[in-house]
């Protein structure tokens, strides 16, 4: 197998559909725009951000996975459409591979649809103004191949001629040991390879023949388009991706969310739009889903974080919500008359942008086979499980955690005060047959809380984890860590490090729980939840050893202590998120080293040694302070400032003063909390927004 002798990178767009500009003032019999929905409107400015993102990315190449256009070809708009969307790719610095999708050359066979089906003049008309509709191409070692989705099943002539191809050019560079990568409109499927036919898959018997291609050919990955959301999947050892969207979202998918849908009725849910990043390396790739948040001018956003992990990669999320169940969509829009499955896998580019492959997941979903499935897949990627069992092991316990240790990262054993005897025995009966990292937990009792505070009233939170004041913990020598839990009264900065203190020569887990106001009032500081997942970013850097947990990831809204996460019910990201995100930008230099100072207004700061420059978080405040206390002799000059939120820069001067330094306020009217503050132009320079 030929490997590419250093990494290289292509962007892929998905579902440009883009319209004459001339859009406003045309009839919606021309096939330009529909008067319902007011996004229509900012398709053609949607894909023209993307292409400037894109410019700046350099990527080698460019694929792009059809629907370029929103008129079908029965419409007097599509040829007219086509041109502007050929003059519009034109302004892309790199090389344009294009296949088509339905709105392209027609729907795909299928009886319930009333748009034309895909024809061979429809094809013909395509490849006057693109290129033929498949192709493959090789680079650095791997082969790229593109086909024409649409005419699968079809019957034309068109179709047995591909297929005779495609077998051949798969055969041919099988031999030739090049790394193969698929690309196509229509996803293969969307939760289960023997699902029933619907709008968004590929039906029998194509869907059958192309899986088994992608078995005996060893294809790495396939990229598909067409249903303008995200979702992965696993076939053998080939990874199945939908790609997100350029231009809008198909509100049918809004029943993937708990919660009423976005804008135009789901349509216009901008933060789920953007395009990818693929990145191959000599033994992989990663794929970096690029949020655009639907903007048609502005800076452009750029990625971090990477499919599996980061740098930072001690900290992890419980998944609280159910993750890996599929969602029964109702009959309707383009499903009229069939049921359709699909699963919610925003949580997937949620942790992918983050960084994040530290997942912590109940026994229940190790002991549920279709979770199990997943759980095995995501470990393909990258991610690590740490698995939770609450009181002394029973059989099902043990025989899940036995039939199934490959999957578990680590266990972490939650047990009451009069179970702790008992269930230590088992963890040493059960590590001499499985080499299992074991973490324990103390649970919490109602009768304890009482004793502890004195309340009256009956606190619905089950509290477990070791409390920061235990001044002795259980020396079992089969132990390999203990839980501390974090209330939203603890700072992580100290709180981690006591912590560490306290597990000693052992590991210490850390469940660092964001603010809760009271079991019936939703906590949504979104600026405090922000500040403590920040704090909770540079504390986890300095202490690598350790495993973190943040939660809750998504917003928990149906039951007692509503609170706000890093993602909202959307699965969209509140400030948090991006806060993390951008940090991450900073922290993940592998080499950084950071101490808490104090504003001499009193906001909280830390200071940041990376191996690029030095910088200054400051939490806390929504007014930006005059002086901070900072111990380096510095003098005089100008750095950058850098809203964590939003990723705006500012220049902003200093002077030095008797006691630190004394910032002078940049010009920019913008927010500032939390953010980064540059003391050295090197790092400024490296990480700007």
């Amino acid at each position: 197998m030929h490997k590419p002798s250093s990494s290289f990178s292509f962007a892929i767009i998905a579902d440009a559909h883009i319209r004459l500009d001339t859009a406003t003032s045309a009839p919606l019999s021309a096939g330009v725009s529909s008067p319902d929905y007011p996004s229509n409107q900012l398709a053609n400015g949607r894909n023209r951000h993307i292409i400037r993102q894109i410019n700046q990315l350099t990527p080698d190449f460019v694929i792009h996975l059809g629907d370029l256009v929103h008129p079908i070809p029965a419409l007097p708009a599509f040829e007219p459409a086509m041109q502007t969307a050929y003059e519009m790719y034109q302004q892309l610095d790199a090389d344009l591979h294009v296949l088509p999708g339905n709105h392209d050359v027609g729907d795909k066979p299928n009886a319930w649809t009333p748009a034309p089906a895909v024809s061979e003049e429809s094809c013909a008309i395509f490849e006057r103004l693109w290129e033929p509709t498949w192709s493959s191409f090789d680079h650095e070692g791997c082969h790229f191949v593109l086909i024409n989705a649409p005419i699968l099943n079809s019957d034309l002539p068109r179709e047995a001629a591909q297929r005779a191809w495609l077998e051949a050019d798969l055969a041919a560079n099988q031999k030739a040991g090049r790394r193969v990568f698929l690309f196509l409109h229509y996803p293969l499927y969307l939760a289960d390879p023997a699902e029933p036919p619907h709008y968004d898959n590929i039906a029998q018997p194509a869907r059958e023949w192309l899986l088994d291609l992608l078995s005996a050919y060893q294809v790495e990955a396939v990229f598909a388009g067409h249903v303008h959301n995200f979702f992965y999947n696993r076939y053998g050892e080939t990874d199945l991706y939908a790609l997100p969207a350029a231009a809008f979202i198909r509100p049918g998918f809004s029943e993937l969310f708990g919660i009423e849908p976005a804008a135009e009725y789901g349509r216009n849910d901008p933060h789920k739009l953007g395009f990818t990043l693929v990145t191959i390396e000599p033994d992989g790739y990663r794929i970096q889903p690029i949020r655009t948040n639907g903007a048609t001018d502005g800076p452009p956003r750029l990625p971090s974080g990477q499919q599996g992990g980061t740098a930072v990669n001690n900290i992890g999320v419980y998944l609280r919500q159910a993750w890996a169940e599929p969602v029964a969509f109702s009959h309707g829009n383009l499903d009229e008359l069939g049921r359709k499955r699909a699963r919610n896998d925003y949580l997937l580019w949620g942790l992918w942008e983050l960084g994040i492959r530290q997942l912590r997941v109940p026994l229940d979903d190790l002991a549920d086979a279709d979770t199990r499935q997943r759980m095995r897949e995501l470990q393909t990627l990258g991610h690590q499980f740490t698995v939770f069992s609450v009181g002394k092991p029973d059989d099902y316990a043990i025989d899940t955690l036995i039939n199934h240790h490959d999957l578990v990262a680590a266990w972490e054993l939650i047990l009451p005060k009069e179970q702790m005897a008992a269930g230590l025995w088992h963890i040493q009966q059960i590590k001499q047959i499985i080499p299992l990292p074991t973490y324990l937990s103390p649970l919490e009792t109602l009768a304890d809380q009482e004793h502890e505070a004195g309340a009256a009233e009956i606190d619905h939170f089950a509290k477990h984890g070791f409390r920061l004041t235990e001044a002795d913990l259980p020396a079992v020598e089969a132990l390999d860590g203990f839980v501390f839990r974090l209330e939203a009264d603890v700072h992580p900065w100290e709180g981690i490090e006591t912590a560490v203190h306290l597990a000693k020569n052992k590991t210490a887990v850390i469940h660092v729980q964001l603010p809760r106001a009271s079991e019936g009032r939703v906590f949504d500081d979104d600026l405090a939840i922000a500040n403590r997942a920040a704090e909770t970013a540079v504390a986890a850097a300095i202490h690598p050893h350790t495993h973190i947990f943040l939660e809750p990831f998504v917003d928990f809204d149906r039951g007692y202590y509503p609170r706000h996460g890093l993602l909202d019910k959307r699965y969209n990201p509140r400030p948090a998120y991006d806060v993390w995100r951008h940090l991450q930008r900073v922290i993940d230099d592998r080499e950084i080293q950071a101490r808490k100072i104090a504003a001499a207004d009193g906001a909280a700061a830390f200071a940041l040694e990376t191996a690029v420059g030095h910088c200054i978080l400051l939490l806390s405040h929504e007014e930006m302070p005059t002086e901070l206390a900072v111990a380096w002799e510095v003098e005089a000059g100008s750095g950058q400032w850098l809203d964590l939120q939003t990723g705006q820069a500012s220049v902003v001067e200093w002077q030095p003063t008797a006691t630190g330094i004394r910032i002078i306020r940049p010009t920019a009217s913008v927010r500032f909390y939390p953010a980064l503050f540059f003391t050295d132009s090197r790092i400024g320079r490296r990480y700007s927004i």
